[in-house]
């Protein structure tokens, strides 16, 4: 397995690396999983983080999240891994 389709997974807020843990077998997901933190501490010194709209909301309670629609829900719903 390539590890920058486990880091795309690990990165997907819906999978994260409960995914590879649940469905992988066991063989595959420690050496992969020890690439993606490779890849991290290799690009994580680049990265440059802006705060976005979402993260300043969450941050300041005094400001209110938008509802979710129905298809939201139904797609956080279909999100659920184990």
């Amino acid at each position: 397995m390539s590890p920058i389709y486990a880091t795309a997974l690990v990165l997907n807020p819906g999978y994260c690396t409960r995914y590879i843990k649940t469905h992988w077998p066991k063989k595959w997901s420690k050496p992969i999983l020890a690439k993606v933190k490779k890849l991290w501490e290799k690009y994580r010194e680049e990265v440059v983080v802006y705060p976005t709209t979402l993260a300043f909301l969450y941050n300041n309670p005094s400001h209110k999240l938008p509802e979710l629609d129905r298809f939201d829900q139904i797609a956080l719903s279909l999100r659920a891994v184990a």
